[in-house]
């Protein structure tokens, strides 16, 4: 979920990029798996696509254990190619 700072929930048309503004937006989302708990952390939105968008966000503020199920073969579940 993508916020303002002021906690109005965005669509993608709303995000603005940071070729256009530093705007920066709260993320908040919950990790599927072993994981438990909610990750709250600041973000910018480098890019927009159909699909979603690429965000540029603390180094720290994904739990190394999250980023290497996306290295693995098998991230949740599936087979990636």
């Amino acid at each position: 979920m993508m916020e303002q700072m002021d906690g109005l929930l965005l669509t993608l048309a709303d995000l603005v990029t940071v070729s256009d503004a530093l705007e920066p937006y709260a993320l908040t989302f919950q990790p599927d798996g072993d994981l438990d708990g909610t990750i709250e952390t600041y973000a910018l939105v480098v890019m927009k696509r159909a699909g979603g968008v690429l965000l540029a966000v603390p180094s720290d503020a994904i739990p190394q254990e999250l980023l290497d199920l996306g290295e693995s073969d098998t991230a949740d579940g599936r087979e990636w190619h």
